[in-house]
């Protein structure tokens, strides 16, 4: 009997050894990604993330994956990847610039009434955010001009 407990309990820290190993499989690659993207390597930054993705998705690894495809110009892309860190993280500051991000990505695609509404989320979790704060008066100044030229 005390051999069974004794063989439980190893076998229980292994799984939980093993359990935790396997939930930090996803760091070496999220720094690669990291690594790659501070040099400019935006390409080999996006495999990594993917990568890291694919073994535990985490709020920081879609921004971050949204800011390499972002550098990329995909912007339809990048705002997807932004959507999904806003959507899975209580972060604040995380959901801040997400939004500021995303709100760029939907500027840089002349999208300028929904790139108003993300600066203005972005200002809400983050009021003192000056380019925020300039990003949204030129989104709303190029809206403006937008809509008289179709006029």
């Amino acid at each position: 009997m005390q051999r069974n407990r004794i063989i439980y309990l190893s076998l229980s820290i292994i799984i939980l050894f093993l359990g935790e190993g396997m939930s930090q499989a996803e760091y070496p690659l999220h720094r690669k990604g990291d690594h790659n993207y501070d040099h400019g390597q935006y390409q080999e930054a996006e495999t990594n993330y993917r990568k890291a993705n694919e073994i535990k998705p985490k709020p920081e690894v879609a921004y971050n994956l949204g800011n390499s495809v972002y550098e990329q110009k995909r912007m339809p892309e990048a705002v997807s990847q932004y959507q999904k860190a806003i959507e899975s993280t209580k972060d604040p500051l995380l959901k801040s610039r997400a939004y500021y991000n995303m709100g760029n990505a939907h500027y840089q695609n002349k999208v300028y009434d929904e790139s108003i509404k993300d600066y203005k989320e972005a200002l809400k979790l983050s009021p003192t955010d000056d380019d925020a704060k300039k990003n949204l008066m030129l989104a709303m100044r190029q809206l403006q001009q937008q809509q008289q030229q179709q006029q």
